[in-house]
């Protein structure tokens, strides 16, 4: 009845993201400084719907007010920049961490794919947007991707004083891959419904696709690889 405990609901943040590990582990390792921590997090976030603009709450709370929609995460940021120079104007940004990309290319909609067999639900799912095919995702990727991480690049710049070093990318992990090869498939820890399985073929071509296209392409973005627009490559280049 009370659901799971979130940091906040509406983005299912969770004490155990690595962003709070983070802080928690820098904090813990630098005794002499106080360390302010602003969780922004998001679950669902893409760079325009999310970091650039508002977004769908996952979830509302059981009690209390809910719009049902969650302020951008920049604009989030910038307000409390604001408030905190409010009281000190020298207060400043020391690191960002930033993780974006998954929702961009719609990596629901490809894991939905690879666990949704062929029938009703298949068909059900397809009707209503919920699945994604390799093509829609590197049409997102090539298309339209790179242009959003430029427009966010440039939010983010000021609020760090100029320079992008101190916006430190973390990469996704490959959730496909089973040491060095790609998982069987089956039907393990999927047996809630029957429509569920891994396809062992369609598992395989979208972890190829993340480990050698996606997740290569958000690398050469943050650090401004060759082939990348970067305004001032020196200063848009992110800590990857």
């Amino acid at each position: 009845s009370h659901g799971a405990g979130w940091m906040s609901a509406p983005c299912h943040r969770s004490l155990y993201g690595y962003q709070l590990r983070t802080a928690l582990a820098f904090a813990v390792e630098s005794p002499h400084l106080a360390v302010t921590y602003i969780p922004l997090a998001c679950s669902g976030a893409s760079i325009d719907s999310g970091l650039l603009d508002s977004q769908g709450a996952s979830e509302c709370p059981l009690t209390g007010r809910c719009s049902g929609k969650v302020t951008g995460q920049i604009e989030l940021l910038q307000d409390t920049l604001e408030s905190a120079r409010e009281q000190d104007p020298k207060r400043k940004l020391d690191l960002v961490l930033l993780t974006v990309g998954a929702n961009d290319i719609s990596f629901s909609g490809l894991v939905a794919d690879i666990i949704i067999t062929s029938g009703v639900e298949r068909l059900l799912f397809n009707q209503g947007g919920l699945i994604a095919t390799l093509p829609q995702a590197q049409r997102a990727l090539d298309r339209d991707f790179p242009d959003d991480f430029a427009k966010l690049r440039k939010e983010l710049k000021p609020l760090v004083g100029g320079n992008l070093a101190r916006v430190v990318f973390v990469s996704y992990g490959n959730p496909a891959m089973q040491g060095d090869q790609p998982c069987p498939g089956g039907r393990d820890g999927l047996d809630v419904h029957p429509a569920f399985t891994a396809n062992s073929d369609r598992l395989r071509r979208v972890s190829d696709f993340v480990q050698t296209r996606f997740l290569p392409k958000l690398r050469a973005l943050a650090r401004c690889e060759p082939g990348i627009k970067c305004v001032k490559p020196d200063t848009d280049r992110m800590t990857f």
